[in-house]
């Protein structure tokens, strides 16, 4: 890049320096013309760069926002470790018949057995409705089996590409397996690894979009846009996902957008 810039300085200074009868107008204009062809290039290679360096920090993102102590923790039958919630989910009840790749039956007679029936026959959006009005007809509902009408709610989203509504119908989800992790509740194990499961999907439903609007960036018209999506989608992906880090974190991952 350096060598470009000098070699088009010394260009224009030996246009301004030389008699003008001695200036070869025509192959000091090719000369230039290929310095700035080659200036050009360089420009492109130095952004395509800096888009796989902001590629590289948004996957570290991801990364550091794992957190360990959030690991699903192995399911045991201990009878002295039972809680006294009420029982939801049996692993020994869980089938292999799943809806969209993205929710499985859990047990016969579920109270989502209706949302799971207009889903499983193309009705997602009544689907979402039924489920809903589990949790708010209910007063007696018990906070495990809200977490799964949440869940549900948050699996039918992510199969109609609302990656991030359903992100956001994961997050008292989240809150509340952590609080049922605290209780050592064995039921929750199951729930919290079907939570990370959807969250995974949207997470890697958002990587797909990510790199298919990377392949627009060299298109003229497009290109404006595809960053200002790119951009869009990056800040909302570090607020869902990196929420733990502060201003100063966040913004370094932004800076190369």
């Amino acid at each position: 890049m350096a060598n470009i810039f000098r070699c088009l300085r010394k260009v224009n200074k030996s246009r301004r320096s030389a008699p003008k009868d001695c200036v070869d107008l025509d192959q000091a204009s090719r000369e230039k013309a290929e310095l700035e062809q080659a200036l050009s290039r360089a420009i492109n290679a130095v952004h395509d760069l800096s888009m796989q360096l902001a590629e590289h920090d948004l996957m570290l993102a991801h990364t550091i926002s794992s957190n360990p102590t959030l690991a699903i923790p192995p399911f045991q039958l201990d009878s002295q470790s039972q809680s006294n919630i009420p029982r939801t989910i049996s692993p020994t009840e869980i089938t292999k018949t799943s809806i969209d790749d993205i929710w499985f039956y859990l047990y016969s007679g579920s109270l989502l057995v209706g949302a799971e029936e207009r889903w499983q026959h193309g009705d997602p959006e009544l689907a979402m409705e039924l489920a809903s009005q589990v949790i708010s007809h209910d007063p007696f509902l018990c906070e495990l089996d809200e977490i799964q009408c949440q869940l549900f709610i948050a699996a039918v989203q992510h199969s109609l590409c609302q990656y991030e509504e359903s992100m956001t119908s994961l997050e008292p989800v989240v809150q509340m397996n952590i609080c049922y992790a605290v209780l050592n509740n064995p039921e929750s194990s199951i729930i919290v690894g079907i939570t990370y499961f959807i969250k995974g999907m949207n997470l890697m439903e958002f990587e797909k979009a990510y790199w298919s609007l990377s392949r627009a960036l060299d298109i003229p018209g497009y290109s404006e846009k595809t960053r200002e999506f790119q951009r869009g989608a990056t800040i909302g992906f570090i607020h869902i996902e990196a929420p733990e880090l502060d201003q100063t974190q966040q913004q370094h991952l932004l800076t190369h957008y």
